[in-house]
């Protein structure tokens, strides 16, 4: 008789908190997620950059993300798809990580009109990437250089 193997997911959904966020911002979610779709995702909740190392600019802690997502998709085969869902300055720390994972594809063999077609083709860390959801983040970034941010420890001046 054949052992029965739990299911593997085959959908990694990587989710990314804002600043002074972690991964408490995104439970319900998750839960709803993983309610909804059991087995076949695998839900990651950023754990590298929460509360003050939200401070550190948006390539350290891309760079740092793309680190954790390489360790989850090493840790666990089967994987075929990838999606994002980030909050605010998460969202930007997700698209720099989506430019250091990702390949475009191997496109030698086509003419130039067949390349263009296809420039959006390729994968991230060898997943196909699905969705990429952002909520209240500032792709176009933020308005004048005046801005002041209040923390709980101070306050720090956007130049």
């Amino acid at each position: 008789m054949a052992s029965m193997q739990p299911p593997r997911p085959h959908h990694l959904i990587v989710m990314v908190n804002g600043i002074n966020g972690s991964v408490k911002d995104w439970r319900f979610a998750a839960g709803q997620i993983k309610s909804r779709f059991g087995d076949q995702v695998l839900v990651l909740c950023s754990c590298r950059n929460a509360a003050t190392s939200t401070y550190d600019g948006v390539d350290v802690m891309g760079h740092r993300l793309a680190e954790e997502i390489k360790e989850v998709v090493n840790r666990s085969p089967g994987l075929k798809r990838i999606s994002f869902i980030a909050h605010s300055l998460g969202g930007l720390i997700a698209r720099y990580a989506i430019g250091q994972l990702y390949s475009p594809c191997e496109t030698d063999h086509f003419s130039a009109i067949e390349r263009s077609d296809r420039a959006y083709d390729g994968k991230i860390i060898h997943l196909q990437p699905t969705n990429f959801i952002t909520l209240a983040t500032p792709h176009l970034g933020s308005r004048g250089n005046w801005q002041v941010i209040f923390l709980p420890f101070g306050i720090l001046q956007h130049c």
